[in-house]
């Protein structure tokens, strides 16, 4: 399909050949009608459709960016936090493993805690962005507001990156030695 702009109308033609080949006949017929009338704005659908819905498509863009930059801080501020409270509690995890915890023990410990930390933020968010759904029915498409399959995608997808980011420290602190963690008592 290919659309011109004459004055203020517009004149739409459907082709089965390639629209841009079918300028050359357009400008013909309308310069048959009247040789004063302009043929200007020429485009196809596609390139009609494409501009109509760029806006859309760059705050989705920007949705997405932001969406990223939220998830790796979420991702930094648990691994940082528990890898905080791993160093302040290397004396007492020593003692747990001398005396006789085993390594998923502290890893239960540890992963738990932070674990227990990003779920609590989770259900914050899933409450939140309920709350925020009437403003974002205006940009999604075929989509509802309150999707259950996406509120499920996103809080598995920051339920599994939470806990990669509280194993990391976790597996650190299974491999403290209680000799070493007694040296570091000052």
């Amino acid at each position: 399909m290919l659309s011109a702009v004459i004055g203020s109308m517009a004149v739409v033609v459907q082709t089965t050949r390639n629209p841009e080949s079918q300028l050359p006949v357009v400008r013909q017929q309308v310069s048959a009608i009247d040789k004063e009338i302009p043929v200007s704005s020429v485009a196809s659908m596609s390139e009609l459709q494409s501009r109509s819905t760029a806006n859309r498509r760059f705050q989705m863009l920007l949705l997405g960016v932001f969406g990223i930059v939220a998830l790796s801080l979420a991702v930094v501020g648990i691994y940082g936090v528990t890898s905080y409270w791993v160093v302040h509690r290397t004396q007492e995890i020593g003692i747990r493993i001398a005396l006789g915890a085993r390594g998923f023990d502290v890893l239960y410990m540890i992963a738990g805690k932070g674990m227990l930390l990003a779920l609590s933020g989770i259900l914050l968010g899933v409450a939140g962005s309920f709350a925020v759904t009437r403003v974002m029915k205006g940009i999604l498409y075929e989509i509802k507001a309150t999707d259950p399959l996406t509120f499920l995608a996103v809080a598995l997808l920051l339920g599994t990156t939470a806990f990669a980011a509280c194993c990391i420290p976790a597996w650190r602190a299974m491999r403290i030695s209680p000799v070493e963690a007694f040296r570091d008592v000052q």
